[in-house]
């Protein structure tokens, strides 16, 4: 598909450019031409791009898919995640509550089995065993097991939409501290 296009933009240039060498000859191409043209590209450029915004440089595409895809592959085979790959996971998803807190959720759950890999709960463990499996064994100190709890509780709403519904207060509070509370539980674990 992206030959095609480019063929086709190839031929335009190829002809735009022999119009202006021939006086006899004029070019149909103007500037909504060639943003006809291009519109097929876009989808190539947005691709990559998931933050676009006007910095000191002028407008910058932010490239974060690459880095996302690389955190999660490290977390899906029990590699460790740095702050700078969870910091990058939460951007991707800054625009979204909702999303942000399911990733909470997953990054809570990965992080809790990274501290108990031999928890015996199966692929898919309960939070709420997880925690207090590793508070038991002095994984977590009880502010931690506090926090990691009124988040489970929290993103659990978010998620299913059922049990206890979190304040608006308790809402933002998750939104605004998930990303730490996740970073504490990763600063955790043992470099391999």
């Amino acid at each position: 598909m992206k030959i095609i296009y480019i063929l086709i933009i190839a031929a335009v240039a190829g002809f735009h450019i022999y119009a202006a060498f021939d006086p006899c000859v004029t070019s149909p191409l103007d500037f909504n031409l060639i943003l006809l043209l291009l519109i097929p590209f876009l989808i190539f450029v947005w691709k990559d791009a998931s933050s676009i915004k006007f910095g000191s440089k002028g407008l910058e595409l932010e490239k974060l898919k690459q880095n996302v895809n690389k955190t999660i592959k490290h977390a899906v085979h029990g590699e460790s995640i740095d702050h700078k790959s969870l910091e990058t996971l939460f951007k991707s998803v800054e625009t979204n509550d909702w999303l942000k807190l399911v990733l909470a959720r997953m990054l809570m759950r990965k992080g809790l089995i990274v501290l108990k890999p031999d928890h015996g709960l199966g692929v898919s463990p309960s939070l709420s065993k997880l925690i207090i499996m590793c508070h038991e064994e002095n994984k977590i100190t009880d502010s931690e097991k506090t926090d990691l709890e009124k988040l489970r509780n929290i993103t659990f709403y978010a998620e299913w939409w059922d049990g206890d519904a979190p304040t608006l207060g308790d809402w933002k509070w998750a939104i605004e501290k998930s990303p730490e509370i996740i970073e504490q539980l990763f600063d955790k674990q043992i470099i391999v």
